[in-house]
């Protein structure tokens, strides 16, 4: 007999972009994924929504929202009938955990497809999601002060800045608003992904223009370890404000 051939299975994601329709709820698209052990296709039916205000399948797994948190959406399927989703439906649910989702009994497959991003006020901030694929990027919708990541002086040492609560450990690059206050003209703002070769020479060089005077700018930026960027200023004296404006990351 001739040798059956099959083709490996493909770690796919087309359409399941979440869109928050309030302080604590949210809809989810139709689309179509491979779980996370990249056996499974899993079918999503239009109409999922997630209430974070409850516990289980359609909200979070356990506990309660809680402030400045970083939440993993996932879709959620059973291997249990001729299809996955065949006896019990399509589902999704939030979790804190980025690895896996909390136990629910007969949902034995899952795949993590999006984020949501609760403010001091443990609600929803509005995302707009792009992207059809693995490669997914986000941008925040909302006002500045549910964005800021840090405000500082100047530091002639290198100084680490943690991007947790508005990026997700999953991230691979964050695009940051930064308004930097030279003290001197030509003070200069230097940034890199913490652990990576940069600091020798950052790959964000951002000279000021006017002494005292803030100026304004947006770049991209990789994300280092520990979820960290680093930054460094020609003068203790100059000043920094950093907020996010939004990242990319690999589902």
């Amino acid at each position: 007999m001739p040798e059956q051939i099959v083709n490996q299975g493909f770690l796919y994601a087309n359409g399941c972009n979440f869109t928050v329709t309030s302080t604590t709820t949210g809809s989810m698209s139709a689309g179509q994924v491979r779980d996370s052990t990249n056996v499974f296709d899993i079918v999503v039916p239009a109409g999922l929504t997630i209430n974070g205000a409850v516990n289980g399948l359609g909200g979070l797994d356990t506990g309660a929202l809680t402030a400045n948190t970083v939440y993993a959406v996932y879709i959620m399927a059973s291997s249990s009938g001729p299809f996955p989703g065949g006896f019990f439906p399509v589902s999704c649910m939030l979790s804190a955990n980025f690895t896996q989702p909390g136990y629910i009994a007969n949902y034995d497959i899952f795949r993590r497809v999006d984020v949501v991003v609760t403010n001091s006020s443990n609600n929803f901030i509005n995302l707009i999601q792009s992207g059809n694929t693995n490669t997914r990027t986000y941008f925040y919708d909302d006002v500045l002060s549910n964005l800021q990541i840090f405000t500082g002086g100047g530091s002639t040492s290198p100084v680490d800045i943690n991007l947790t609560g508005l990026v997700p450990p999953t991230a691979t690059s964050v695009y940051l608003d930064a308004v930097f206050t030279p003290n001197v003209v030509g003070n200069k703002l230097n940034m890199y992904a913490k652990g990576s070769p940069g600091a020798s020479n950052p790959p964000i060089q951002y000279y000021g223009l006017v002494a005292g005077h803030p100026q304004a700018d947006r770049f991209n930026m990789n994300i280092g370890t520990g979820n960290k960027v680093t930054y460094f200023t020609t003068s203790a004296s100059d000043a920094l404000v950093l907020n996010v404006n939004g990242f990319v990351e690999s589902i």
